[in-house]
């Protein structure tokens, strides 16, 4: 048998329409005032102190004022010294009857025995130099900064449209048989 089928589908058609949301919003009233922190600092520094007045006084390196004072007085002893040794040599000169070795032995002694020195080794100077510290000190004045915001909100306005699917037969389905032979051989 000769059968000719043409088939059709369906077809579905769609309408489509997009949801649509749209916002408003004004402009934000935003306003920001800063005040900077500060910090005042006083600083004093520290002082170290060194007094050598009395190890260099010990080695001979006086203030002069110093220096005249020692030195006046050992000039007063040595002024008296000699006052009283050319007395006494003066008072043995004058004892005529005690003998006349006051002469030679004075001469000796003016002569070398009173420029005799006893020598030691020492080691100088004997006392430190005195030490002190002033402290030094930090003072901190900090101001606190500030940070001043204004924020009035704002309305927010929304409109949302739906979206929409329309769904409809765009094209019916169908099917078309078609005898297309020359002989029909139907036995029953």
């Amino acid at each position: 048998m000769d059968l000719k089928i043409n088939i059709i589908n369906g077809l579905i058609g769609m309408n489509i329409s997009q949801g649509k949301m749209n916002i408003d919003y004004g402009k934000s009233n935003f306003h920001m005032q800063t005040k900077n922190p500060k910090i005042n600092m006083e600083i004093t520094q520290p002082k170290v102190n060194i007094d050598q007045t009395k190890p260099l006084g010990e080695i001979g390196l006086k203030k002069i004022t110093d220096f005249i004072k020692t030195n006046v007085e050992k000039g007063k002893q040595v002024c008296l010294q000699g006052i009283s040794r050319i007395v006494q040599q003066g008072n043995e000169l004058a004892m005529i009857e005690a003998g006349n070795t006051a002469i030679p032995r004075q001469s000796e002694y003016n002569a070398f025995d009173q420029y005799k020195k006893e020598v030691n080794v020492d080691f100088i100077p004997k006392s430190r130099p005195e030490i002190s510290l002033e402290e030094g000190t930090v003072k901190i004045n900090f101001k606190k900064g500030e940070v001043n915001i204004e924020n009035k909100p704002q309305e927010v306005n929304l409109d949302y449209t739906l979206g929409k699917v329309e769904i409809y037969l765009k094209q019916k389905p169908f099917i078309d048989i078609e005898y297309i032979g020359n002989k029909l051989d139907i036995k029953i």
